[in-house]
């Protein structure tokens, strides 16, 4: 948490809430509260003051924040069986540009060379074959937490 009352940053923000939705608020703070998530600290509006939690998909900060980029490239396993994983694209600001819903009835391997939070939810960004720039869910798939071997 910063000291001075200055923004940290200003996006949109879904909420529940009638009257927050669609609105743009002005964040001081930013808490990962072990337990319980992580929470936004409202710095104008009527709701100045209060902390947020994020809970998808009703509320949640528009758009990619907290990347962390790997070095080397990793590998994401689609679950088998035919299960649906739905993946996304997205817009500048975080809009949802297309939903694609992919199935395999095996596991089937994509490599990320990105992990961020993305509207509220952890995310993997495909870096290769036909899924190559949409995003998955953390929850959806399976990472292999090692760096992809490199071929000789």
């Amino acid at each position: 948490m910063r000291a001075s009352n200055a923004a940290l940053a200003e996006r949109s923000a879904n909420v529940a809430d009638q009257r927050l939705r669609g609105s743009r608020l002005r964040l001081r703070g930013l808490a990962r509260i072990q337990d319980r998530g992580v929470y936004h600290l409202i710095s104008g509006g009527a709701y100045e003051g209060w902390w947020v939690g994020e809970a998808w998909p009703t509320a949640f900060l528009r758009g990619e924040y907290l990347t962390y980029g790997y070095h080397h490239q990793r590998t994401i396993t689609f679950p088998g069986g035919n299960q649906e994983v739905d993946v996304y694209r997205f817009t500048e600001n975080g809009s949802d540009a297309s939903i694609r819903t992919v199935s395999f009835p095996t596991p089937s391997n994509a490599p990320t060379n990105v992990r961020a939070v993305v509207n509220g939810r952890p995310m993997f960004r495909i870096t290769a074959g036909s899924l190559t720039g949409h995003w998955v869910p953390a929850t959806s798939v399976t990472a292999d937490n090692r760096p992809t071997s490199r071929s000789a």
